[in-house]
């Protein structure tokens, strides 16, 4: 049996993997305040890696065909609620499909907000699907690249 600690450092508006410096000294102090013979390996990695497509059907008064308010208020809203989701999930957390939903239908303007398919990765290993929850690697989910996230918008 071994002891994994997973770790994630502040990087101002969102979490980061700890500099090396950092993470050998975490490792170091749990070395040292542990109990004998309990093996404990602490990690700080990148984000697991995040792919979706949404369906997005929206009020056509309130914002228009890429997820902004039509006032002017905020732009690209469906896209921010979606990623902001993904920072108020605690480290380490569940992340479940639905919660996502949920959250994101309840922006003004969205009337259903289905999932049509999400995948996830971390390290080497390949592309997973999440049919209802997961617990990610890391500790944290991100989209690492923009193209990872597509939205269907339909009024």
């Amino acid at each position: 049996m071994r002891i994994r600690l997973k770790m994630a450092g502040d990087g101002g508006e969102d979490l980061q993997p700890l500099a090396e410096p950092v993470g050998e000294g975490g490792q170091a102090y749990f070395d040292r305040i542990k109990y004998a013979g309990v093996p404990i390996k602490v990690e700080s990695k990148a984000a697991d890696q995040l792919q979706m497509a949404w369906k997005v059907y929206y009020d056509p008064m309130i914002l228009d065909a890429t997820g902004s308010r039509l006032d002017g208020t905020g732009e690209k809203m469906v896209e921010a609620r979606i990623k902001e989701y993904l920072k108020q999930i605690p480290f380490n957390g569940i992340y479940a499909v639905q919660k996502h939903e949920d959250y994101v239908q309840a922006t003004e303007g969205v009337v259903l907000c289905p999932v049509q398919w999400a995948k996830h990765k971390y390290g080497d290993y390949g592309w997973m699907n999440i049919d209802t929850l997961i617990t990610p690697d890391a500790g944290y989910l991100r989209f690492a690249d923009e193209a990872d996230l597509e939205i269907e918008f339909i009024k």
